[in-house]
């Protein structure tokens, strides 16, 4: 085709020894020398390769400068405290610290081990009724909210605390009649509210066999409200991040 014809001859240039002063690049460098002599061109080959390197030479040490960069800035993001400042960051026990954990958010490691069986921490936040959680965290419900709803939601909203409903742990209220296989009905712990619960909030989900709590809870515990509680179900390693199982209910689709 018209334009891609390999020339018959060196351009006048090369023929007569001289050598273009502006920058060629390397297709111009191979279309020039194609068919002159064998030494030429491998010295124009050359030529290419020693060109092609430099570049490659002069990417590494950008590359290089990137990741260094990206260090820096994990390591900054790291060393960055993890403010304190809520009573349920303040129950922190002192053998335990919070840490930012990859995909997870904040999340609880112990510093010092923990034996199977022992009792790790109480799972405390505010009580809800079926009705008041329907209410408060489903839109579809959302007209039927009381002024004490509002005045609720207002409130998580002015002291920077979410409304996500994602802290709630159900508690079965047994039938006398039937027990624990058929409730008749449920109390809530909400402990997203970083005011009104403990340091328990910040345990993230693990499948089974990786978690290493398990929740327990009563309807009515011994001060008369109920109580959810979390028991170490293996030896934990000093280092290791709290986990339980959120369980299937917990989990929208897609999750």
């Amino acid at each position: 085709k018209r334009g891609m014809e390999a020339p018959s001859s060196l351009p006048p240039s090369l023929r007569n020894g001289q050598r273009n002063q502006r920058t060629t690049t390397s297709a111009e460098i191979v279309t020039e020398v194609r068919n002159g002599p064998q030494d030429q061109y491998q010295d124009y080959q050359d030529k290419i390769q020693q060109e092609n390197r430099r570049k490659i030479e002069n990417l590494v040490p950008q590359q290089e400068d990137r990741q260094h960069n990206q260090q820096q800035t994990r390591q900054a993001s790291e060393a960055q405290p993890i403010p304190m400042n809520t009573p349920a960051r303040q129950s922190l026990p002192d053998i335990m610290h919070l840490e930012a954990i990859p995909g997870k958010g904040l999340g609880v490691i112990t510093d010092k081990p923990i034996a199977k069986g022992d009792l790790v921490g109480d799972y405390k936040g505010e009580l809800m009724t079926l009705e008041e959680k329907d209410r408060r965290y489903l839109e579809s419900l959302a007209h039927t909210r009381t002024p004490e709803d509002d005045a609720w939601l207002q409130s998580r909203l002015d002291r920077g605390q979410a409304a996500t409903g994602t802290y709630l742990y159900g508690i079965a209220i047994p039938d006398p009649r039937h027990g624990i296989g058929k409730p008749k009905g449920h109390i809530f712990v909400d402990a997203e509210d970083e005011y009104c619960s403990l340091w328990t909030r910040f345990i993230n989900h693990a499948s089974p066999p990786n978690d290493n709590l398990r929740p327990q809870s009563l309807h009515v515990s011994w001060d008369g409200n109920p109580r959810v509680w979390f028991m170490a179900k293996r030896d934990i390693e000093a280092g290791e991040e709290l986990t339980f199982n959120y369980g299937e209910d917990y989990w929208l689709e897609g999750d």
